[in-house]
């Protein structure tokens, strides 16, 4: 809807799902979780956290950055209206996320914001002038 409406105005509307960054407020979790579940706080980020990516790893403000430009370097107006997810492969609960974000003048998924980092805190860490 978003990218249907900016085409007549030669603006493109791309949406990024980031996956599970680590935050202070993850920080904050991974001991109480570790308390809580009676495991090791390596065993919370490991086979709690990041069970669901390929490589084991958080998504990072680096990772949303590129996506960024990504879409920001594809010139062409073919590339409007799609989805990214940067999860490293964690992709489960997102992509029902992105298609509602999609259908929304929504930047980053908000649904992935109740345990990453919110879209301004992203968007700040990139430095781009827009």
């Amino acid at each position: 809807m978003v990218a249907k409406e900016g085409a007549k105005h030669k603006v493109r509307a791309n949406v990024i799902c980031p996956g599970f960054m680590r935050t202070p407020l993850v920080d904050k979790q991974i001991p109480e979780q570790a308390r809580t579940l009676g495991i090791t706080e390596e065993d919370v980020i490991k086979k709690i956290m990041l069970k669901d990516t390929v490589d084991g790893e958080f998504t990072t403000a680096q990772d949303v950055a590129e996506a960024t430009l990504f879409f920001a370097g594809f010139e062409s107006n073919a590339l409007t209206g799609p989805s990214i997810l940067v999860s490293h492969g964690r992709s489960r609960l997102q992509t029902v996320c992105c298609e509602a974000a999609q259908s929304k003048s929504s930047l980053l998924c908000p649904r992935t914001l109740d345990f990453n980092v919110s879209w301004q805190q992203a968007l700040s860490s990139l430095r781009l002038s827009f």
